[in-house]
């Protein structure tokens, strides 16, 4: 009974004469569903916000750099010191307006000081990288397992970088910070550059030029997550079962399953393992005699319907 389909009704009945081993198919799939149901999903960090973000930066020091140097000089002196200072916070103000940035222009002075404005923009590009690059999650996809993708504590986080093979790392999602917290570390971080740079920034300011950056930045990369899980799956060896003699292994008029056809097709290879090479020959000998028998039926009764079938055609 070679060559039957899954869903089709069974031709006759199937016992067992012999012992023989084949794949148990719900154990072997139940397996292979748990491997794939194992694999922790991949995620990936998103890019254009965070170079937005340096963008803003790099036009904010830039335009710092600019406003000081169109200044004109003017004489030493506590009152023209404070005027141009003020003339500087208003022009920043309004440029972090324009870059919508909610800061106080004259933090941002203080922030950006004179020949220093290059180094400030580092340490917080640093700073705002160093964050992002961990991973952002909201507390909504935390709670929910991002909105019921998954039930597992963990998640495959892919870094940043090229095209190409990237080494994930494994993260717990209580361990990625929330935007909250991630604007927290930024400040910490950043402050502490700054330190180090001998610029005593205002907190609010440096807070400030990131609030509005820093906020959930992971992907679900499914076609990397299904890549994984295929493999997981076929990492699986198939479940072997054994089959007594005597066992039914199909009945005349049943639908044909998945476990059906295998074991038929295991039990045929056995019963070809288990003949000898005399008998093999006998079975083609009879295969062939029976089909010439067959042709000769065909013939005797073609020969009798049309009794001119065999006749010569009649030349004029």
């Amino acid at each position: 009974h070679a060559g039957l389909a899954e869903g089709q009704r069974a031709p006759a009945t199937v016992v067992a004469a012999v012992d023989f081993d084949c794949v148990n198919v719900a154990a072997t799939e139940l397996l292979r569903r748990q491997a794939a149901d194992a694999v922790v999903p991949v995620f990936a960090i998103q890019m254009g916000p965070l170079q937005a973000a340096w963008r803003t930066l790099e036009k904010l020091a830039d335009r710092t750099i600019a406003l000081r140097r169109q200044t004109p000089a003017a004489p030493a002196g506590a009152a023209t010191n404070a005027a141009a200072a003020k003339a500087l916070a208003a022009d920043l103000a309004v440029v972090a307006d324009l870059l919508g940035l909610s800061a106080d222009g004259e933090e941002l002075a203080v922030l950006f000081p004179a020949g220093k404005e290059m180094d400030v923009l580092g340490a917080l590009k640093d700073s705002l990288a160093g964050v992002w690059t961990n991973g952002i999650l909201s507390e909504l996809d935390r709670e929910s397992g991002f909105q019921g993708l998954f039930n597992g504590p963990a998640i495959d986080l892919v870094p940043p970088g090229d095209a190409g093979e990237r080494a994930a790392r494994t993260v717990r999602l209580d361990e990625l910070p929330s935007a909250i917290a991630a604007l927290e570390l930024y400040r910490t971080a950043a402050l502490k550059r700054l330190k180090a740079l001998d610029v005593d920034a205002p907190p609010a300011a440096v807070e400030a030029l990131a609030r509005s950056a820093l906020r959930p930045n992971l992907d679900y990369d499914e076609p990397a997550t299904q890549a994984r899980r295929a493999a997981a799956q076929q990492g699986v060896a198939p479940v072997k079962m054994t089959v007594r003699a005597g066992t039914t292994l199909m009945e005349e008029g049943t639908t044909v399953l998945p476990q059906t056809v295998e074991m038929i097709d295991a039990y045929n290879r056995r019963m070809a393992q288990l003949e000898s090479p005399r008998e093999r020959r006998i079975q083609r000998t009879g295969d062939a005699l029976l089909l010439l028998v067959a042709l000769a039926l065909c013939a005797g009764w073609l020969h009798g319907s049309l009794p001119g079938a065999y006749a010569s055609p009649r030349r004029e």
